[in-house]
């Protein structure tokens, strides 16, 4: 690259792999579409690109499947939380509790979800007026 100092090559560089990373693994589910750790992967490279819809779309797939990798529940629920949707965090979070009650992360997050419930109802509470008491 003419003129591009080592930052912008890293950056170049970071992209390349990333759009290499992501075929691969599109690839991969191909050729096995269940592939727990390809979609795990994957999932992971959107949300960290923040393709939240494409990340959100590769944990339900995992979702859906008869055994589910804790972190996928766990990653689907802290993007469900970042979009306001608690109650479907909440599910992914009871989900991981159900088969490991002791998920020391899943039981720190259960907690933070509800820490955003409560955050929320406190929020929308001040601007309903009650009605005067006579």
């Amino acid at each position: 690259m003419c003129g591009a100092n080592d930052e912008d090559r890293n950056a170049v560089g970071g992209k390349l792999l990333y759009d290499e990373a992501v075929e691969d693994y599109r690839t991969a589910l191909g050729l096995a579409p269940e592939h727990q750790e390809a979609l795990l992967r994957l999932a992971c490279r959107y949300d960290l690109a923040g393709d939240e819809t494409a990340a959100i779309d590769c944990y339900k797939q995992m979702a859906l499947q008869s055994t589910v990798h804790v972190n996928a529940l766990l990653n689907l629920a802290v993007l469900y939380e970042d979009e306001g949707e608690l109650d479907r965090a909440g599910e992914c979070v009871q989900k991981v509790l159900q088969f490991h009650p002791n998920h020391e992360r899943a039981l720190l997050f259960e907690k933070d979800i509800e820490s955003s419930k409560d955050r929320f109802i406190t929020r929308i509470l001040p601007r309903c007026t009650p009605p005067p008491l006579y």
